[in-house]
């Protein structure tokens, strides 16, 4: 087999085709790049005008929104916040004072008047957060309008727990007194008989 080797001619066309190649890589590589730039100051420039809105339409809505966030004498005023904190401390001491009530009570009845209670308490406590959120400029961005209307939808709910909470106790009260005059009953039957229970 005859071996060829490669010319000179050969060889330069190659590298002036190698060079060819690369000047038209180096002319699309700086097209690209103009590209990728002008893109660049596009969108940075639309950010930067997007930003300009916003923090604009932001002051507007600060200034509008502070002016909210000061709770008026109106709101503080009002009647109904020491009645709700009254009608709480009742609510919450008659919880407190219901476990010795309840001492003549089934076991039963007694595991289920503490799911009663913790859930009385457990309520409480969120209408407690409720009457901050309406008293205090805690965040809660309200006018005094709303203000006004959600505590006087707060009253009515705290008024109706105590009222449960009054009732349930009653009702307690009266199941435990039954109870123990059942039991001294049943003691004096077995005296009156002789046997001592």
């Amino acid at each position: 087999v005859p071996a060829r080797a490669q010319t000179y001619a050969e060889f330069f066309r190659q590298q002036k085709t190698q060079e060819r190649y690369l000047l038209k890589q180096l002319a699309y590589l700086k097209l690209y790049a103009g590209q990728a730039w002008k893109g660049y100051e596009l969108v940075s420039g639309g950010l930067e005008t997007v930003r300009g809105i916003t923090s604009g339409e932001m002051g507007l809505h600060e200034a509008f929104f502070g002016g909210l966030s000061k709770v008026s004498g109106l709101v503080r005023g009002d009647g109904r916040i020491a009645e709700v904190m009254a009608m709480q401390r009742e609510l919450l001491r008659g919880m407190a004072g219901l476990e010795r009530t309840a001492l003549a009570l089934v076991p039963s009845q007694r595991v289920y008047l503490e799911k009663l209670k913790e859930l009385l308490v457990k309520e409480a406590e969120a209408d407690l957060g409720e009457l901050l959120d309406i008293v205090l400029s805690s965040g809660v961005e309200l006018s005094d309008a709303q203000r006004l209307e959600r505590l006087g939808r707060l009253h009515a709910s705290v008024r109706e727990r105590l009222e449960f909470s009054r009732w349930l106790l009653g009702q307690v009260e009266s199941v435990s007194g039954d109870r123990k005059r059942d039991s001294i009953d049943l003691k004096d039957l077995g005296r009156f008989y002789g046997k001592d229970k």
